[in-house]
């Protein structure tokens, strides 16, 4: 995730030299069948002997990322956030068939893990919070959705 938010922040800040017929700064994407793919930019560094504005910008937002990974809290807590409540649907796969659960039901879960087992939604590995399939019970008894009868 720190990546990818990066990766967004670097590609906005640079968005302004990839204009006209002979930009500083071009995006690109390589793929291969056997290796996958990867996105990134190309950036011009001198011009005319003069270091560009681009390659500056960018050298700011390296050594900004030197001192601190983070290029842009809100960014990266969002994509945060984002993992963790779709890594509440994946760790709930095996409950979601003994209970009804309301539509949106993992952003519920969410707000009740942080306000009652924050530990279980911690981001460990960049990846998001993966709560346990006990926490995950717990909210669901704790915010009250219906069990599903089982016939026997």
């Amino acid at each position: 995730m720190l990546d990818l938010s990066n990766a967004g922040v670097i590609a906005k800040a640079l968005e302004p030299f990839t204009d006209g017929d002979d930009p500083d700064v071009v995006m690109e994407s390589h793929n291969h069948w056997a290796v996958g793919h990867v996105d990134g930019f190309s950036i011009r560094v001198f011009r005319d002997g003069k270091i560009t504005d681009a390659f500056r910008k960018y050298h700011e937002l390296a050594e900004s990322m030197a001192n601190y990974p983070i290029l842009d809290e809100s960014d990266y807590s969002n994509l945060e956030y984002e993992s963790t409540v779709a890594n509440i649907a994946d760790a709930a796969w095996r409950l979601k068939g003994d209970f009804e659960l309301p539509e949106d039901w993992q952003y519920e879960v969410y707000g009740w893990l942080s306000d009652n087992d924050c530990g279980e939604i911690e981001n460990r590995d960049d990846q998001g919070g993966y709560p346990s399939e006990e926490s995950l019970q717990a909210a669901f008894i704790a915010l009250g959705f219906p069990q599903v009868e089982t016939a026997c």
